[in-house]
């Protein structure tokens, strides 16, 4: 602290000005790197720590470095999570990288200790399950089919009384989103509250799911938040407190009477998923009791719903009908959605647990499947096919021998050669 003392002639001020001077202070470790080191699998992510005291305004950076020692760069606005006092990384291809905080201030620089981030290839994973089905199978939604630009999702099912496929409620191209699944990506609806992200069907549901009639609904969401009604999947009618039981909406939230419609009837369960993350949702109505499941297991029933009176309508896929009339986009999910079925059958709880771990890519019996479409794009002189599942083929002739085109998978892409002779494509299924 310093004083001084103005005097002249006249007199003097007082009383004294005061200054207090304290030494500026370069950065210091406060929390070095934590952890040491993390190991973990593509699409898994890894946390680090590290925190500094010292003088303000102070500059944060997450840096990378290939050896711990030199080549440092930073990821700092380049890698989602990396802000502050923490690191976040979702890495997308196996190996190692070095990993730490730098510091600076007018005074100075200083880093903490590099951590080491080892990053293995994804475990071997058994292929998809077959998925159980329970009656007629009137929608079935699979990810497969959610290439970027597509405007409708295709409904996977060869039964008279499908529904059709599904396209956005606001019109275009879907919004889809890639997502980390099992050490390997999904793309997915990414409804993202937006009630104009959902997707409704084509046709109106057929009489067999509607009034009375038993029903089971599935869903593999990927839930981002809470609102108070969040609606994965839904059909009928929605209503108020004095309307009937109308709709059969496989929703959860935090308005606390969620669970298989919005009618605020004797079938709402107060169900809620239980973090956010992804899920497996199951609602079954065998025309008198409702029983709800969460990742396979059984979360809430009741056997006092009786005899729903569902009216026909188109079925929604990220939001509800809202209102008196058949019109979707209400309490959309906040998060996304890879896959939907409904049944005209009541799955049993032996039969939900096998559709969980068939997990998000099962697929139902080919039989009940169409045969699927082989998509085909031109550009920049290179073909590029795609198709949602089945062993692409090739031949010289329409009339064959068709053969397995060896280590083909969608997309897949052809240079065309001036000159060469003619290929055909088309996609086997077993």
């Amino acid at each position: 602290m310093l004083a001084t003392n103005i005097a002249n002639s006249v007199g003097s001020l007082s009383p004294p000005n005061v200054v207090n001077v304290v030494a500026a202070t370069g950065p210091a470790i406060v929390q070095d790197t934590t952890p040491a080191s993390n190991t973990v699998y593509v699409t898994q992510t890894a946390s680090f720590t590290a925190a500094f005291s010292g003088g303000v305004p102070m500059y944060l950076q997450w840096q990378q470095s290939p050896n711990g020692v030199s080549s440092w760069i930073s990821v700092t606005g380049q890698v989602t999570g990396a802000t502050g006092t923490n690191l976040n990384i979702t890495p997308t291809v196996a190996g190692t990288n070095y990993y730490r905080l730098y510091a600076s201030n007018a005074v100075g620089t200083a880093s903490s200790t590099a951590a080491q981030l080892i990053v293995l290839p994804a475990p071997a994973l058994p292929p998809p399950g077959t998925v159980q089905v329970a009656g007629d199978l009137i929608a079935n939604l699979e990810p497969s089919d959610l290439t970027p630009g597509v405007t409708s999702w295709r409904n996977e099912t060869t039964n008279a009384n499908s529904v059709g496929n599904f396209t956005a409620l606001g019109g275009g191209a879907l919004n889809l989103l890639t997502l980390a699944f099992n050490y390997t990506y999904v793309n997915v609806l990414n409804v993202a509250g937006a009630g104009n992200n959902a997707v409704a069907s084509a046709l109106l549901t057929p009489s067999e799911i509607n009034g009375g009639q038993p029903v089971s609904m599935e869903v593999w969401v990927n839930a981002t938040g809470f609102g108070n009604q969040d609606t994965p999947l839904s059909y009928g009618v929605g209503g108020g407190s004095g309307a009937p039981s109308e709709e059969r909406s496989l929703g959860y939230g935090t308005a606390g009477y969620g669970g298989f419609t919005a009618d605020y009837g004797s079938a709402d369960l107060g169900w809620s998923t239980t973090s956010v993350g992804w899920h497996y949702l199951v609602a079954t109505y065998d025309g008198n009791a409702v029983i709800l499941y969460q990742d396979g297991a059984a979360n809430g029933s009741s056997s006092s719903p009786g005899a729903l009176l569902t009216v026909q309508s188109y079925i929604n896929v990220g939001s509800a009908n809202g209102g008196t009339a058949p019109v979707g986009g209400a309490n959309p999910m906040i998060g996304s959605i890879a896959a939907a079925r409904i049944m005209s059958g009541v799955l049993s709880a032996a039969q939900v647990q096998s559709n969980y771990v068939a997990g998000v890519f099962g697929t139902v019996p080919t039989s009940l499947l169409p045969a699927p479409n082989l998509g085909s794009s031109y550009s920049g002189g290179v073909l590029t096919l795609s198709w949602p599942r089945g062993t692409l083929v090739s031949a010289t002739s329409l009339s064959g021998p068709w053969t397995p085109v060896v280590g083909a998978t969608s997309p897949y892409q052809v240079t065309p050669t001036l000159g060469a002779h003619m290929v055909f494509y088309r996609v086997r299924v077993p």
